[in-house]
């Protein structure tokens, strides 16, 4: 939900104090910043999940060992983002969907968050690692300081300083870098958390090569979201122009707020799934992926049923548009009727990141979004028009919870029948 609401009040204060051009910059400038978090969520999932397991084993040298890797990691993507991100930021805009008229507005945007990537990086890393090592409240909470400095930041970097949408990225860098820093601070203060120590401090590249592959699954799921938000940018300023570029900056804030509370869950499940599957304790392990799915399938529910009777009113917080509102209403009354399936979906990609089974991860991340969304998107609006495009979800949503849930229930059998090791 912290997560949720960095996406939310940066596009309800771009959009309503810049406008549907300020929206369709930070639009087109988003699939950049999905690769340069797919990069991130690799690392610190798979951290989590190798680390869930060491601790699981008893393994306290090896979960430190895990930890002081993942550092290493983060260091090295902190130079890497920046050096390749500014070289070539106008033709990946342009690739996403900038037009001459916003892609100054998207250049400030992207250009300052490609710049303080350092202050993102560390503090998802830092964050994912406290709570993989059994204390979810305190992430929490250090979550909600970078959540609360930057709802308080953003109408101060826009409007009185005058920065408009470069402003709001200058105001999340910092946010972030605030939460990096009171986890830092939190982690010296708590030596009981693994942490890098002398015996484990040195680069290991087979250490670092296992959480790379236990991240495949959401590494990937973020490098096809991109290209998928790429297309989808391009698909609605072809049947709806350039100005429609800015709904999908606002469906996916509205997305953001029902996806992320069910990552919230799934992450959560992760390290109690592989603590317990690494101790061979497999009715355990069912028993959290039931729950997990229960409890995900009913916050997106709740969720959906929220967007669907009240869409006027949701989107009337991003701008004052008329039609503009109209246009993104309809839009997410249709994104928005099959998102109860997001539950099972995204428990039983994380189910199999936690018993270290990252390439079928991989596979369901893949199989929503490269094989069913974007064939959908190039064939829907060719029969529908615009609405085809919003049409797209639905269809790749029932279609690929299908393959999840029939793989869930083959591997849950298979464990505890003991083949699934």
């Amino acid at each position: 939900m912290v997560h949720a609401a960095y996406n939310i009040v940066d596009r309800i204060y771009i959009g309503r104090m810049v406008g549907p051009d300020g929206l369709a910059a930070s639009s087109v400038a988003f699939p950049a910043m999905m690769v340069q978090f797919a990069f991130i969520i690799m690392i610190s999932v798979g951290e989590t999940a190798l680390l869930s397991i060491r601790l699981g084993q008893k393994d306290e040298r090896g979960a430190s060992a895990v930890f002081s890797n993942s550092v290493w990691l983060a260091a090295v993507l902190s130079v890497l983002v920046p050096v390749f991100g500014l070289a070539f930021l106008d033709p990946i805009l342009r690739i996403s969907g900038a037009g001459p008229s916003i892609l100054p507005l998207a250049r400030d945007y992207l250009g300052t968050v490609v710049l303080g990537s350092f202050c993102l990086i560390f503090s998802f890393i830092l964050n994912y690692h406290i709570r993989a090592s059994g204390h979810p409240r305190a992430s929490m909470v250090l979550m909600m300081v970078g959540s609360a400095a930057n709802i308080i930041l953003d109408p101060i970097f826009i409007g009185p300083l005058g920065m408009g949408v470069k402003g709001a990225a200058i105001a999340t860098v910092i946010a972030e870098g605030i939460s990096a820093l009171a986890s830092l601070i939190w982690l010296l203060r708590h030596s009981e958390v693994p942490s890098m120590s002398r015996e484990t401090r040195r680069f290991d590249p087979r250490l670092c090569g296992s959480m790379l592959y236990l991240g495949l699954g959401p590494f990937f799921s973020n490098v096809v979201g991109s290209v998928q938000f790429s297309i989808l940018n391009y698909q609605v300023a072809r049947f709806g122009g350039e100005m429609a570029v800015g709904i999908t900056g606002i469906t996916f804030a509205m997305a953001s707020f029902v996806s992320l509370p069910v990552y919230g869950i799934s992450n959560g499940m992760q390290p109690i799934a592989g603590f317990n599957f690494g101790a061979q304790q497999h009715d355990r392990v069912s028993r959290v992926v039931r729950l997990s799915v229960i409890w995900g399938t009913v916050v997106a529910t709740a969720g959906c049923l929220v967007v669907e009777l009240f869409p006027r009113a949701i989107v009337s917080l991003f701008s004052k548009d008329v039609q503009f509102s109209e246009m993104t209403a309809h839009a997410a009354r249709i994104v928005f009727m099959t998102a109860p399936l997001f539950g099972l979906q995204t428990i039983g990609t994380t189910y199999f990141q936690a018993v270290g089974r990252g390439g079928i991860s991989a596979f369901l991340s893949l199989s929503r979004q490269l094989i069913f969304y974007v064939p959908l998107l190039f064939l829907l609006p060719g029969l529908m028009g615009l609405d085809g495009v919003w049409w797209t979800a639905p269809v790749a949503d029932i279609t690929s919870t299908a393959v999840t849930g029939c793989l869930l229930v083959w591997a849950i059998r298979a464990e505890r029948k003991g083949r699934l090791a």
